[in-house]
């Protein structure tokens, strides 16, 4: 990742992070739906990518507990005590605690944080089937599938899901992970043929971007389903996986070309920005809408705007969060924080 090749990668993910915002603010429904189609589906791509599946099994566990499960219950204790036990108390409102305190010890379906678990379930499932197959890319696509299918099939149509570690979340994932992992792999011959063009280039990604529109509406028009990975909506599974693979793509070939430094910012830390946005945005937009006077309901343009305040406020509030606590090895540590190379 350090590498100018792999830049592109921050891009898409900065890219998806401004998606996730939107998604979660106060958008028209039409345009959440369209999110929906891909945003998630892109990180999970974007993973698949970056993922190294040779490393010492020692290692691999090592890293993933550093990456992943000590920033998981670090997040899920600072959501339980202040949002689920102070803000609620305050509120008046009532709280499960054991409940939530089940949910997240079994890293189950809660908050934002919930990706974080089924992302570490995607990598182990990845990782074990690599060393099992010798590292067969076409095997792990072939894998992934069978393992989208199934859970399908006999999990989701049946009613059965929510498993711990979102287990059944990371069997739907699994394809993008592995076709990002593919790609890897193979984007030197697909950058050759594609990025050097000009008006050509531009008109793909346009047409990717019309496919996903259009899968996604075609998705719901049969199934009356609006796809959302958090909630284990999928509708039809194959326009879903096709109309969440053109976005992707369509992502992908534009930040090759989209050079914004502030973007690639977000996308390089992306772990507080994803995961700590939605209770900010619970906790504040109502006072936010309270001063500027706006009604979410009144108008189209009005409902922009706040969108556009809360993305702006978010990214501001958060890159400044971020870089006070890279300074601080043992807080970047534990809410998973690239730390500041000085304060090492």
């Amino acid at each position: 990742m350090k590498s100018e090749q792999w830049k592109w990668v921050n891009i898409a993910k900065g890219i998806g992070i401004i998606l996730v915002f939107l998604g979660h603010f106060n958008v028209p429904d039409t345009l959440r739906a369209e999110i929906y189609t891909f945003h998630i589906p892109l990180f999970f791509f974007l993973s698949g990518v970056v993922f190294n599946g040779h490393k010492p099994i020692n290692r691999f566990l090592g890293d993933e507990a550093k990456r992943m499960i000590v920033p998981y219950y670090c997040w899920a204790f600072f959501y339980f005590v202040l949002f689920k036990l102070l803000v609620q108390i305050v509120r008046g409102q009532s709280v499960n605690i054991g409940k939530d305190v089940y949910t997240y010890l079994t890293m189950g379906r809660k908050d934002t944080i919930w990706f974080l678990s089924a992302l570490l379930c995607v990598q182990v499932m990845a990782y074990i089937y690599l060393r099992w197959v010798k590292n067969n890319k076409a095997l792990f696509m072939f894998f992934a599938l069978l393992l989208f299918s199934i859970c399908y099939l006999f999990f989701y149509r049946r009613g059965l899901c929510n498993f711990w570690m979102n287990a059944d979340a990371a069997m739907m994932a699994l394809p993008f992970f592995a076709l990002g992992y593919n790609y890897r792999y193979y984007r030197t011959d697909i950058e050759v043929k594609l990025l050097h063009g000009g008006w050509a280039y531009w008109l793909l990604c346009i047409t990717l971007f019309l496919a996903n529109i259009g899968l996604g509406y075609m998705n719901y028009q049969l199934t009356g389903v609006q796809v959302d990975m958090f909630h284990n909506s999928y509708g039809n599974p194959f326009l879903m996986l096709l109309s969440a693979c053109s976005g992707i793509a369509a992502v992908v070939l534009l930040s090759y070309r989209l050079n914004v430094r502030w973007i690639a910012y977000v996308g390089k830390n992306s772990m507080i920005y994803f995961v700590a946005h939605q209770r900010f945005y619970t906790v504040v937009d109502p006072y936010v809408l309270r001063i500027l006077g706006i009604y979410i309901k009144n108008t189209l343009l009005l409902q922009w705007i706040n969108a556009v305040v809360m993305v702006i406020a978010s990214i501001l509030l958060f890159s400044l969060i971020n870089a006070v606590l890279s300074h601080i090895p043992a807080m970047a540590f534990m809410f998973g924080i690239k730390p500041n190379r000085s304060s090492k």
